[in-house]
Order: structure tokens, then C-alpha cells, then sequence
């Protein structure tokens, strides 16, 4: 094709980039190329300002959170579909594990898990037992922590303490002003919600995340080799 022939395909093209040819096109290519980059820059900077004064904010932590609780409820909020009735009748669902354990440290544990069990309704709990002394906390009382420390100079000492959540502790403060008045579970979703915009803003891996994810998924493997075995199971190293 001819110069000339190939000015006239360009001229018929409806594109007005496309009309541009020999040296006035390589200049317009870079041109264009940097004011979509300037766009996109400038778009993720605002982005960014926006999201840290997310962080910055409370007031508008909780207005975003009770919009988006508000939009989930006019979605899905709809009447319920089923009925709970007491069952009346032998369980047949054997939702029950346990496990004892060897820590790399020399400790022993027993880990236990089963929700058909009867009393407990979030019993989702922890205790551990020292030399000098013991601590246990349950998610039913999730603002308490039960403290003990051996008293060898007086046994009548040695009970548990009761430790209440309070605004010396981490988050509590931005909820509630006193020590003593509880934390709910919205308020602990609020604090997931900041510590992953928070991982996200400062570009640090939050913890925990998959690695620690992965490190229980190992732990149940083992479970799972034992349960078959018959014997004692290593847990696989990361």
C-alpha cells in the first residue's frame, strides 16, 4: 500500500486516534498512555486517603458497618423458613472429637470438641494449668479472665481472680468508657474488621492469617492419622 492510500484507510476511520500516523502518532501513544496512568494514580491515591480516614474514624467505622448490616438485613432479612422442635429421641450424630496431645515444650493437653453435647451453648474455651499457677478463659464470659498464682505463703490465697475487660485493655475503650461493662460480639466484629483494613493499609501480614490456618489444618490431619493408626502422630511441619 501507498503512503497515500494508507492516509486515506487512517482518514475513513470513525476512531480520532486512529487518523494520526508517522510521527504524530508516536508522540500521541506516550501521551495518552501517561494521563490513564495519572488517572489511575490519582484514583488509588483518593482511594487509599479514603480508607485511612476509615481507620481514623470510629464515627465513620460504625456508620459503613450498620449501612452494610442495614443492606444485609433488606436482602436476606426475610421470615424463617423452618422450625426448631425439640428432639425427643436416641443422637445418633456422633459429633464428638478428642485428642490428647504432646507439645514441642514438654506440656500435655486435651483437646475436646462436639456440639450436640448437653449444657454448654458457646462453651468455646481454654485452660491452662503451671507450676505456679493457672489461667482459663470461655467465649460464654468472654469479658472475664480467671487468673491464679500459686501461694505458697498462704493457701487460703490461691483461688481464681477474676480479671474484667476495661478500658486499659486493648480496643475496649473505643466501646465502652468503664471497666466492667462488656464488649458484645458485633464490637469484636468491628475489631476484626479494622485489623484487616489496618494489615491491608500498612501492607503488614495480620495475625492470625492463613499460616496460622494452615498450622490448625495440620494439627487436624494428625488427629485424623491417629484416629486411624491407632497410635501417637507427629505433626507435620510447616
Amino acid at each position: 500500500m501507498r503512503p497515500q492510500e494508507r492516509a486515506e484507510t487512517l482518514a475513513a476511520d470513525d476512531d480520532p486516534v486512529n487518523v494520526l500516523h508517522g510521527q504524530d502518532a508516536c508522540r500521541a501513544r506516550p501521551a495518552i498512555q501517561r494521563r490513564q496512568l495519572t488517572d489511575e494514580y490519582e484514583q488509588l491515591m483518593t482511594q487509599i486517603a479514603d480508607y485511612e480516614g476509615i481507620l481514623a474514624s470510629p464515627q465513620r467505622q460504625r456508620q459503613i458497618v450498620g449501612q452494610e448490616l442495614a443492606e444485609i438485613v433488606a436482602r436476606y432479612g426475610d421470615d424463617r423458613r423452618t422450625q426448631i422442635i425439640a428432639y425427643d429421641g436416641d443422637v445418633t450424630n456422633e459429633d464428638y472429637a478428642s485428642a490428647l496431645v504432646h507439645f514441642q515444650n514438654g506440656a500435655r493437653g486435651l483437646l475436646e470438641s462436639c456440639r450436640v453435647i448437653n449444657g454448654a451453648k458457646c462453651d468455646m474455651s481454654f485452660e491452662l494449668h503451671g507450676t505456679k499457677g493457672a489461667v482459663k478463659w470461655n467465649f460464654e464470659r468472654m469479658n472475664e479472665l480467671q487468673l491464679q498464682f500459686r501461694r505458697d505463703d498462704d493457701l487460703a490465697q490461691e483461688g481464681y481472680t477474676t480479671v474484667l475487660s476495661g478500658p486499659a485493655h486493648p480496643y475496649h475503650r473505643h466501646f465502652n468508657p468503664g471497666p466492667g461493662i462488656s464488649l458484645g460480639y458485633d464490637d469484636l466484629k468491628v475489631i476484626e474488621a479494622y485489623e484487616f483494613l489496618s494489615s491491608i493499609a500498612s501492607g503488614k501480614q495480620g495475625e492470625p492469617g492463613f499460616r496460622e490456618a494452615a498450622a490448625v489444618a495440620r494439627v487436624q490431619q494428625a488427629i485424623i492419622r491417629s484416629w486411624e493408626s491407632k497410635r501417637w502422630e507427629t505433626v507435620d511441619k510447616e
